[in-house]
């Protein structure tokens, strides 16, 4: 919305922003600069580097960093560089979306951050928190001929939210729920009948588990409006998305998203925002017990974060949910009232053993529940005048007793993005869960954008820029493998290792002719000669994205962008099996056939090659591949004494 914005009043390049989503792409690397300082300067952000410097506002940014390489890597190692000054005078000759670019090709990790400050700044602040979710504003919008729907999302039950409005109009004895399965239908459309009659409310939750059913609900709610219902009468579904799921009940109803909250300060607004006064205010023990429910709510929204570290985070994922929070505050609740004396043994046991610890399953996460709960949930969160709840951060800490505003109001203070210290992490824990981040942020945006697809007749300004991508791509495949030679050659050895090297030739050959014909129907589609079939288009969208499209990642599957796909696909000169030399290509540089030698036998060797790395789409794991060497090795022992 904020680049729309911005684009509408003249003030976002197109072209900027387009390599802000898509990065660079060299396909070949003859003409491209050598890099200045690979040491940290990663092939990927250096391909960034000097396909950005082909941008009017960045020309011989790629120079400097080449002069000026001790000045940009203190910028690169810098925590925050999105709050740091560039080296020389690209701060000031870059705008905010220009520096965002750089950040971009550089520090993919911090985009996300880089963004926020890039939205606030155009924006404002309230464009980047999201909104508390407000059922009883929608039920008052809401009709007895308009289903509303709860599209659910993992971790989220809204059950909780519509027995509080229930509550709050006099609905409760009339609200009558059904968790749908085998054998529900003749129970759904009975509480269905006797609501529209006498004005009750009927949730029907896990739609999706009974799409059998879906056709007879479907003709329900079409007949709601004709039927003219008991005005009191209200019709809420929940289910997950699934493509089974009518069109016409979506289009006929309200749909609520009630996504997860993400980041502490959002889970902690969401749960603030569920409890009523009359909840805030119901233990006797009073500011003992709202100091200790401050901490509960710190210490749910720590568990259900900190599963974006991945492995860091927790040896197994867990979906901690609301439901986990409500049953620790009511445990909360009533012991602090039934005992002077604070239960801390009982308390800490029944909310991490016995509640959030019973969807625990792995040994070491359970350890850090109950680290978690130590560390919280203590006499110093009651009598201490500043407990620091993730020290050293000192915003992170139990705010002075008060009313339910105080707390909030402490809430709204606390910064939109979560340090890691503030779940006991280093600093660099978060940059992959960052980098992932940044990658769907970046996706989402790009495939918000307008499709290039060609049929036009000619070649416009907007599919230009693709066209000759699709052409670099048709120039540098790689020549096929003469087959028949190397199979002449070989014809008196029908060994095994060969019987597969000659497959691996004819699958690989196969995969580049199936390559060629797709970019050249690519080619003729944009130019509107040929029908743009779904293949196609999908190949289109995948190469102006920078990526491999499926059909072909199939046959050498890989993480990699499409460019260094694409140059991994290049084999060494010669190809040398025993005392023959076989042809292949002019380019040195493979790392798919050296894996497949490595694989075959240590009697494959190529004396271009100079132990590169192994790829991600070939013998990943180092143990596997060892003993895979090690058995191949036997083997053509073996076959050289036969």
């Amino acid at each position: 919305m904020c680049s729309k914005i911005l684009e509408g009043f003249g003030k976002i390049n197109k072209e900027e922003y387009t390599f802000l989503l898509r990065g660079g792409q060299v396909l070949n690397k003859d003409m491209q600069h050598p890099n200045p300082a690979p040491d940290w300067i990663t092939e990927t952000s250096w391909d960034n580097i000097t396909e950005l410097a082909n941008l009017p506002a960045f020309r011989e940014i790629d120079t400097s960093f080449e002069h000026g390489a001790d000045e940009w890597r203190e910028w690169f190692i810098n925590s925050m560089p999105e709050q740091t000054t560039l080296p020389g005078d690209w701060q000031t000759n870059l705008n905010e979306l220009q520096r965002l670019a750089v950040i971009r090709s550089v520090r993919p990790d911090r985009v996300v951050f880089a963004s926020t400050s890039f939205i606030i700044n155009n924006l404002g602040a309230k464009y980047v928190e999201p909104p508390a979710f407000d059922l009883s504003t929608i039920y008052a919008e809401s009709t007895c001929s308009i289903p509303l729907i709860f599209v659910l999302s993992p971790g989220v039950d809204p059950v909780q939210a519509l027995f509080q409005v229930a509550t709050q109009v006099d609905m409760q004895e009339n609200l009558k729920t059904l968790a749908l399965g085998q054998g529900q239908a003749p129970i759904a459309n009975r509480l269905l009948a006797d609501g529209t009659k006498s004005g009750h409310w009927v949730f029907l939750a896990n739609c999706h588990l009974m799409l059998s059913w879906m056709n007879s609900l479907e003709k329900v709610v079409e007949g709601l409006a004709e039927s003219s219902p008991h005005k009191d009468f209200r019709l809420w579904l929940s289910s997950y998305p699934h493509p089974q799921f009518p069109i016409s009940i979506l289009q006929a109803g309200t749909k609520m998203v009630t996504e997860p909250p993400k980041g502490i300060k959002a889970n902690m607004t969401r749960l603030y925002n569920k409890l009523t006064p009359e909840q805030f205010t119901r233990c006797a023990a009073g500011h003992k017990y709202r100091r200790l429910l401050f901490c509960l709510v710190f210490f749910h929204a720590v568990l259900v974060e900190r599963k974006k570290f991945g492995t860091l985070g927790y040896n197994v994922p867990y979906d901690f949910n609301e439901s986990d929070f409500d049953i620790s505050e009511d445990v909360l609740s009533y012991y602090l009232a039934a005992y002077e004396n604070t239960p801390w043994e009982a308390l800490r046991y029944l909310i991490a053993e016995a509640n959030y610890g019973g969807r625990v399953t792995d040994e070491f996460d359970f350890r850090l529940v109950r680290c978690y709960v130590r560390n919280f949930f203590q006499e110093g969160a009651i009598s201490a005048e500043r407990f620091l709840l993730a020290p050293p951060l000192e915003y992170l800490r139990v705010p002075d007793d008060g009313g339910m505003k105080v707390y909030t109001d402490y809430i709204k203070g606390l910064p939109v993005l979560d340090d890691p210290q503030s779940f006991g992490q280093h600093s660099n824990s978060d940059i992959a869960a960052q980098i992932n981040d940044t990658d769907i942020l970046l996706d989402t945006l790009s495939s918000l954008q307008p499709a290039t697809t060609g049929g036009s007749g000619g070649v416009g300004a907007a599919d230009d820029r693709i066209f000759k991508i699709v052409g670099d791509m048709e120039e540098n495949l790689p020549v096929l493998i003469d087959y028949e030679q190397v199979r002449k050659i070989k014809s008196d050895d029908p060994s095994a290792l060969h019987v597969f090297l000659l497959q691996e030739i004819q699958r690989y050959n196969n995969h580049l002719q199936k390559m060629a014909a797709n970019l050249r129907d690519v080619k003729k589609g944009i130019k509107g000669l040929v029908v743009m079939s779904a293949e196609l288009d999908e190949i289109l969208g995948c190469v102006s994205a920078g990526k491999v499209p499926p059909s072909w990642n199939k046959c050498f599957p890989s993480l990699k962008p499409l460019a260094n796909w694409l140059r991994s696909l290049h084999f060494p000169a010669h190809l040398q099996i025993g005392p023959f030399s076989f042809p292949l290509f002019p380019s040195p540089s493979s790392s798919y056939f050296l894996s497949l030698s490595r694989f075959l036998s240590p009697s494959l060797s190529f004396p271009h090659l100079t132990s590169p790395p192994l790829s991600c789409h070939t013998l990943a794991d180092t143990k596997c591949h060892k003993q895979r060497l090690a058995y191949s090795g036997k083997l053509a022992t073996r076959m050289g004494r036969g």
